[in-house]
């Protein structure tokens, strides 16, 4: 009963953000949060192994044009 008005009962209230359980437990909370945050993990995740995929290429590519370079450098000062 607050001000003469009796409140429902609930199992759960969710205030600035924090959920409350009937048993003060932090589960509710915790399963909250990583229900919400779990799809933008997700896009992170494909995000970097994109990044991951493109340095790589990247990376051969640069290897592969060093070589090159080596083997005219090479040649040139000794023709």
């Amino acid at each position: 009963v607050f001000d003469n008005v009796i409140l429902p009962e609930s199992d759960f209230h969710k205030h600035l953000g924090l959920t409350f359980t009937k048993n003060l437990s932090w589960s509710v909370h915790i399963n909250n949060i990583l229900n919400s945050v779990s799809p933008m993990v997700d896009v992170l995740k494909k995000l970097s192994e994109q990044r991951a995929k493109e340095f790589y290429a990247l990376k051969s590519r640069y290897i592969v044009q060093c070589k090159n370079n080596k083997k005219q450098v090479f040649k040139n000062d000794y023709q």
